[in-house]
């Protein structure tokens, strides 16, 4: 997200991102401090003296709160630093932050809080109470033992991020972000829709159940492609699965189809496969039917048993060949169905710009000499 909200001719062009990099738990001090930051501005006031107390006071405590000791030490504020961070808006952080480092190595290349992140917090819709009564609780001094103290942050520090989880999948699920495009590798782990990375491309809106991640790319791309060395291994209703996907691309875009056309077309698709599925079944109970010699030249009878007339067939055999042309009729009407929605690459036979042949089958005994036929001796 910081990458996709820079000044277009900073933008990155591409960006690489683990499947499930938005299903992880977030652990990012500046949003931390953000979350501290708002929720600060929203309930230390009026009758809340504690948490004003705390306001005051917690720019002490800060570093270890949200693990950002580092910070600290190379700035020349020091504990000062945070104060002037807090009484600030994120979007201006960067600045803030870099005027007084000691270190240019350590300045800030990017914006610390992703513009998205910082407009959901300025909507006001997450529920910030939890995190300010658990802030109530920090120190306004260094009494007692150094270790005593740490103990009562650590307290806190808990809470902050048992309720940064469960923050940061609201912050997912309403941040708007958009990008041109996603290019989605192995995408066959979409096959199950209530799993992984389609969770995240699926729209939520109950959100009683939300889980970290759901939804946080669903409908913020114009264009998905989808890429996978083994698309028709999947189950048909699998296949069907991960293209419905394709459905949860950015709306309102003119030169894109309408959604329910779309998934009616989907629905569609799977019906031929269905029928493309039932016909082989039927074809190949019709082939075990027959009563071939086991010496027959399988591929001769065949060309001879598809250009006969019917009346030359035995029963099984006109029983065959109907299954058969029912199986290529349906597999093509799903061919023809499939070519909106899938490229097929195949490598061919050979080495690209040679004569070397890419894969060489030698079954059984062959494999020790091709002169030789059968199986391969099996020693006692």
């Amino acid at each position: 997200m910081r990458l996709l909200d820079d000044a277009p001719r900073e933008r990155a062009h591409l960006i690489f991102l683990a499947q499930g990099a938005m299903r992880r738990k977030q652990t990012d001090k500046w949003i931390r401090l953000a979350l501290v930051a708002e929720t600060l501005r929203r309930h230390a006031r009026g009758g809340a003296k504690r948490l004003i107390a705390v306001k005051a006071q917690i720019h002490r405590f800060m570093a270890p709160l949200i693990s950002a000791l580092g910070e600290e030490r190379q700035h020349d504020l020091g504990e000062q630093l945070w104060n002037h961070l807090l009484s600030s808006a994120p979007e201006s952080w960067r600045e803030t932050y870099n005027a007084e480092v000691t270190d240019p190595k350590a300045m800030l290349r990017d914006d610390p809080v992703p513009k998205a992140i910082a407009r959901v917090l300025q909507r006001g819709d997450l529920d910030l109470k939890p995190l300010a009564d658990a802030l109530a609780e920090m120190p306004l001094r260094a009494r007692g033992t150094e270790a005593q103290v740490r103990a009562r942050i650590k307290d806190v520090q808990s809470s902050l991020r048992e309720l940064e989880g469960r923050l940061w999948a609201d912050l997912l699920h309403q941040a708007r972000w958009r990008s041109p495009l996603l290019i989605l590798d192995e995408a066959h782990h979409l096959k199950n829709v209530d799993a992984g990375p389609a969770r995240q491309l699926k729209p939520f809106d109950d959100t009683a159940e939300l889980r970290t991640g759901d939804g946080a790319m669903a409908n913020v791309f114009d264009r998905m492609l989808f890429l996978t060395a083994t698309p028709f291994q999947l189950g048909h209703n699998e296949l069907v699965n991960v293209l419905s996907r394709f459905a949860d691309v950015r709306k309102g875009q003119p030169e894109l189809p309408e959604i329910e056309p779309l998934r009616a077309g989907l629905k569609q698709l799977g019906e031929a496969l269905t029928a493309t599925q039932e016909a082989a079944l039927r074809f190949q109970k019709a082939w075990t039917r027959l009563e071939l010699a086991p010496d027959t030249d399988t591929e001769a009878w065949w060309a001879a048993t598809s250009r006969a007339e019917r009346e030359q067939l035995t029963l099984h055999e006109r029983a065959c060949r109907d299954a058969y042309e029912a199986v290529a009729t349906a597999r093509g009407e799903a061919e023809r169905l499939l070519r909106r929605w899938v490229i097929r690459h195949g490598k061919g036979v050979r080495w690209a710009g040679t004569e070397v042949v890419r894969r060489e089958r030698q079954d059984g005994a062959r494999m020790l000499d091709a002169a030789r036929r059968g199986g391969l001796e099996i020693p006692g």
